[in-house]
């Protein structure tokens, strides 16, 4: 497999500034990492080539080894999300332009069911606030617009909840049943405080744009980091009415951000740089460590308590 494209897993037990390699059996190219806690996590990701596989792979224990799951996926797998360690979602791609699926887990990925098929369109996010309820980003259906949609038995059924006037989303989060936040490609920021039914619209910033992670440690405390030119972290501390403002430095696209408390506040993206803010993000620093790696880091989760952090990178190297 080429290295340009397989995955690189790294981890880090004191907030980011010193990093081991985790090798697993098998590389997985353009990867995702997600962990409930310091222990039971999984990597999955997918490629485009006929014939091959996505992979899921996952550790009980933090990293150290790693078994596969199999979950007869083809190609790309486009999002995952944990709400425990049994109840797992992933979005995949069946195909370079096939249907879109959603799988779910009710084991702790040792069986994943084929849960629903969207004939048209693509998904760019899901978000479950437990093992019955959950949130998805659905486009191109109908032109110009992206649909909410929402599950209340686990995924298996869907409902359209609301149609907003846009035309790509990258990212949805929610806290609890009543709070949620989707953002666009155009840079707006959309809020929720009723579970999906009625959005309103906050403009962090209209010279942002692109793909864009976001995430939330309250109400009040979020980030969203913009990849592509932009490279803009935008932090609020009122639930997204005010939003101030830092740009990275050029070179360092932003491709992940993860929050540990309301101060605590990591951000990742290519050759393997990892801005780190501890005051909420009023100031930065640059974690990195290994810069030859290349690539974009496409996953990560934060255990701010043992301050543990799994990165999945697609590097250039395999060292």
């Amino acid at each position: 497999m080429d290295g340009d494209n397989a995955g690189i897993v790294r981890r880090s037990y004191d907030g980011g500034r010193n990093w081991e390699r985790l090798f697993t059996p098998i590389r997985v190219p353009w990867p995702l990492v997600y962990f409930v806690d310091s222990q039971y996590g999984w990597v999955v990701g997918g490629v485009a080539n006929t014939g091959q596989m996505g992979l899921i792979l996952h550790t009980e224990n933090g990293g150290d080894t790693w078994v596969q799951q199999a979950a007869n996926v083809s190609h790309f797998i486009r999002d995952i999300d944990f709400v425990d360690r049994e109840h797992g979602w992933v979005i995949v791609q069946s195909q370079w332009n096939g249907p879109y699926k959603v799988l779910g887990t009710a084991n702790g990925g040792d069986n994943w069911d084929t849960l629903v098929t969207f004939a048209s369109g693509s998904l760019s996010g899901i978000d479950f606030i437990n093992s019955q309820t959950g949130w998805a980003l659905l486009q191109g259906v109908i032109a110009d617009t992206c649909q909410i949609l929402v599950t209340f038995n686990g995924g298996i059924s869907w409902s359209n909840q609301y149609f907003f006037e846009d035309s790509y989303f990258s990212d949805i989060c929610f806290l609890n049943e009543d709070n949620g936040w989707a953002v666009s490609s155009s840079g707006t920021l959309h809020h929720t405080t009723d579970g999906g039914n009625h959005w309103e619209t906050q403009r962090p910033d209209s010279a942002t744009g692109g793909n864009a992670k976001m995430t939330f440690a309250d109400s009040l405390h979020g980030w969203v980091a913009f990849g592509d030119y932009y490279r803009k972290i935008l932090s609020t501390d009122d639930g997204g009415q005010t939003w101030s403002m830092y740009r990275a430095d050029a070179g360092i696209g932003l491709g992940f951000v993860e929050s540990g408390d309301a101060n605590h506040v990591w951000v990742g993206g290519s050759y393997g740089h990892i801005l780190h803010s501890e005051n909420g993000g009023m100031n930065w620093t640059n974690l990195s460590q290994r810069l030859d790696l290349g690539g974009i880091v496409d996953g990560v989760f934060a255990d701010f308590l043992r301050m543990d952090i799994w990165l999945a990178y697609r590097g250039r190297s395999s060292a």
